[in-house]
C-alpha cells in the first residue's frame, strides 16, 4: 500500500463518519464530565459493547475541533503496520490537527506504541469493543495516565429522547406516555440501530459481538459449543450462575466455562455481579448474570417483567457506577437484589403495582440487609407504585421503575 491509496481509504472513512451527521443523534448522558480529559494531551478511551454508539459520541467530542481519524476495523487496512506512512497521511490530508479519533485499533499489530507517540502532544481518543483494549503494551507505556468511558446502549433516559417523549414529571400526559414507553423499552432495548430499524437487527448485533469479539479475537475452535454456552449464559440472567452446572450440562470443563464467561465479560455483554462480603475470599465465584441491554435478553428468553426489571436496574446502576461497587447482598435467611456501595443503598426489585401485592419477604431482607451494614437507604423498585413503607424504624422508599430509570 502506497500514502495515495492509504489517504483514499481515510478519506472514504472521513466521509462515512460524516454522515452520523445525518441520523437522529442523542446527546449521551455520561456518568462524568469528559471535558477535562480532551481539553490536553492525554488518551481517552470510549469502550463498550459493539454498536452502542462509541464512534458517534467520539466524533461528537472532536466535531468542529481539527482532527485526523482512522478506523482500523476496515478490512483494507488487514496486517497494516507502517505508522509513519499514516502520521504523513493524517498531515498531507487535514494540515496540523490536535485530535486523532481511532476506532477499534486492537485489529492492527503495534497500535500501542503509535498512540504512545500520538498522546505526547495530541489528545487521542480511542473506541473499542473490548474491555482488554488498554493492556499489555500500551497500559505499561502509559501508566495509568489514560481514562476510560464504559459506553452501554441508550439508557431509559436517552431512549425517551431519541423518541421525542418530553420527561416533564408535572404533565400527565407526559407521564403517561414515560410509562408506555417504559415496556417499549423492555422489549427493544437501546441498542440505537434497534430503535432505528427495528428489533430484527438484534440477532446480527449479538451474533458480530460473539463472532467477531470473542471468536475471532481469541480463535475458539468450537464455535458451535461456544454459542450454545453464549446462549445459556444470557438465559440465566438475572439470575445466580452455578459454572459447576454450566460445565456439566455442556459437557466441557469448568476451566473452559470460566474462560468463555470471561470473553464475554471483556466483549462488555454480560456483567456477573458478585455477592457482597467484606471478606472477599468467602465468595469465590459466586456471581448473578446481568446483560447489556433487554433487546438481546428477550431474543433469546421468554419476556418477564421481574427479571426484565431487574436486570435493567443493574445495567442501570452499572453504567451510573462506570462498573464499580454494585453487589447483590445474601444471608443465611435473606437476598436483597442490589446494594449499591457508592451511594450506601440497598435495592430491592419487584414487579408490584399497589402495596398489597409486595411479598413481606422482600420488605424483610431489605431490613435485614440494613442491620448487617449499618446502612439506612432502602429502596424497593416497583412497576408502578410510589410509596413509603416504614418498618422498625426504618424507612424504605417505594418508587416507581420509570421514574428511577430517569432520576437517580
Amino acid at each position: 500500500m502506497n500514502i495515495e491509496e492509504l489517504k483514499r481509504i481515510l478519506g472514504d472513512q472521513m466521509e462515512y463518519l460524516k454522515l452520523l451527521e445525518r441520523e437522529k443523534i442523542v446527546e449521551r448522558e455520561l456518568p462524568f464530565d469528559v471535558t477535562p480529559y480532551i481539553s490536553k494531551p492525554n488518551v481517552f478511551s470510549i469502550l463498550g459493547v459493539r454498536r452502542s454508539g462509541k464512534s458517534t459520541l467520539g466524533y461528537l467530542l472532536v466535531k468542529g475541533k481539527k482532527f485526523a481519524y482512522v478506523d482500523f476495523s476496515d478490512d483494507r487496512l488487514v496486517n497494516f503496520n507502517d505508522f509513519d506512512m499514516l502520521t504523513r497521511a493524517f498531515y498531507e490530508m487535514y494540515g496540523d490537527f490536535n485530535y486523532v479519533l481511532i476506532d477499534e485499533p486492537q485489529y492492527v499489530k503495534g497500535w500501542e506504541l503509535f498512540v504512545n507517540r500520538l498522546r505526547k502532544d495530541k489528545v487521542v481518543i480511542i473506541t473499542g469493543s473490548s474491555s482488554g483494549l488498554l493492556s499489555g503494551e500500551l497500559s505499561t507505556a502509559l501508566t495509568g495516565r489514560h481514562v476510560d468511558l464504559i459506553l452501554f446502549p441508550f439508557s431509559f433516559k436517552e431512549y425517551l429522547t431519541y423518541k421525542g417523549v418530553s420527561l416533564d414529571l408535572y404533565s400527565t400526559r407526559s407521564v403517561s406516555l414515560i410509562k408506555s414507553n417504559l415496556e417499549e423499552y423492555l422489549r427493544e432495548g437501546g441498542f440505537p440501530e434497534a430503535i432505528s430499524l427495528g428489533k430484527r437487527i438484534i440477532p446480527s448485533i449479538y451474533n458480530d459481538v460473539l463472532i467477531k469479539d470473542v471468536v475471532g479475537r481469541y480463535k475458539l475452535r468450537d464455535v458451535i459449543k461456544f454459542k450454545e454456552f453464549a446462549n445459556s449464559i444470557v438465559k440465566y440472567y438475572s439470575s445466580e450462575i452455578s459454572i459447576r452446572k454450566i460445565s456439566y450440562s455442556l459437557g466441557v470443563s469448568t476451566a473452559t466455562v470460566e474462560e468463555w464467561l470471561s470473553y464475554l465479560q471483556e466483549s462488555y455483554l454480560v456483567y456477573p455481579i458478585r455477592r457482597y462480603s467484606r471478606s472477599p475470599k468467602q465468595i469465590n465465584g459466586q456471581r448473578k448474570i446481568y446483560v447489556v441491554d433487554p433487546g438481546i435478553v428477550n431474543y433469546l428468553a421468554p419476556f418477564s417483567y421481574g427479571g426484565l426489571m431487574e436486570n435493567v436496574v443493574a445495567i442501570h446502576l452499572l453504567r451510573k457506577n462506570q462498573l464499580e461497587g454494585v453487589y447483590y447482598l445474601r444471608g443465611e435467611d435473606y437476598e436483597v437484589d442490589f446494594f449499591d456501595e457508592k451511594e450506601g443503598e440497598l435495592i430491592q426489585v419487584s414487579f408490584v403495582s399497589s402495596k398489597d401485592e409486595i411479598n413481606r419477604n422482600e420488605i424483610k431482607s431489605l431490613v435485614k440487609g440494613s442491620e448487617s451494614l449499618g446502612l439506612n437507604k432502602l429502596k424497593l423498585i416497583s412497576w408502578d407504585l410510589e410509596d413509603e413503607i416504614n418498618v422498625d424504624g426504618r424507612k424504605i422508599k417505594v418508587i416507581p421503575l420509570w421514574r428511577f430509570l430517569i432520576s437517580h
